[in-house]
């Protein structure tokens, strides 16, 4: 049976660590199960907006999800296991381990540098204290628009990262209407759409503010309005938005 659609916006708003009236979902997703495709029930509820949303981000997020799976529960001891992670989501840039000092020890594919500031990526991480995976945004500071870390300990000693980085161009490619589709975070923009300008007034947007009535909303960009959503990975948001279509 299909998902229906009201169960996949609340997932996806509530994944990851949720804020204000909704602080207490952080592990809402952490068993969650995807199915292969969204039912669009008529009697859902939803407007025709969020049908769209669902079924625009649908494709893009279900992936993001499992690569999120599978890191989570990876413990890499060598390079194959790396490579097997990079083969099965072939839309990520690689994988590596990182020691807390920014070098790295495993990587695969081993022949291809990974092109990350590894430094600016190992001191956003140091900011965390837990062992939960974490995300870090922006090609432009850290050499790709989203850095997954999941802290590596061995016998309760701190060993560094896993690193795991993509282009959300590459995720987005799965969307038949990607055009369709905003993804930003706090300050910069991880996939335009066809919507270059708009997405760029939405990074610059106060997402705290915003995040303060709730993980999903409406908000106007000049002459053109979006429906917007948080995504988190740990406690790090991002928002996908598509616009509002008239008379809707």
């Amino acid at each position: 049976m299909g998902l229906r659609v009201a169960a996949l916006l609340i997932a996806l708003c509530l994944v990851g660590a949720g804020c204000g009236v909704f602080s207490g979902t952080e592990d809402a997703a952490e068993d969650l199960v995807w199915s292969e495709e969204v039912e669009l029930e008529q009697e859902s509820g939803l407007g025709p907006t969020e049908k769209r949303m669902a079924r625009i981000v649908y494709p893009v997020d279900t992936r993001l999800q499992s690569l999120i799976q599978a890191v989570t529960t990876l413990e890499p001891s060598n390079r194959r296991e790396l490579a097997d992670l990079v083969s099965k989501f072939s839309w990520i840039a690689g994988a590596a381990v990182v020691s807390p000092e920014a070098e790295i020890r495993l990587q695969g594919p081993e022949k291809e540098q990974m092109q990350l500031a590894l430094e600016k990526v190992v001191q956003g991480a140091s900011q965390w204290r837990d062992r939960r995976l974490h995300a870090v945004y922006g090609k432009q500071r850290y050499g790709a628009d989203v850095v997954l870390l999941k802290p590596l300990y061995t016998d309760g000693d701190h060993q560094g990262y896993l690193v795991v980085p993509f282009d959300f161009r590459s995720l987005a490619d799965y969307s038949s209407r990607a055009e369709e589709l905003i993804a930003v975070s706090g300050n910069c923009v991880l996939w335009p759409g066809r919507y270059v300008t708009a997405s760029e007034r939405l990074a610059g947007t106060e997402w705290d503010v915003l995040l303060e009535d709730g993980v999903s909303g409406r908000h106007r960009v000049k002459d053109r309005r979006f429906l917007w959503m948080a995504r988190y990975i740990g406690r790090e948001p991002f928002f996908y938005a598509v616009e509002i279509q008239q008379g809707t």
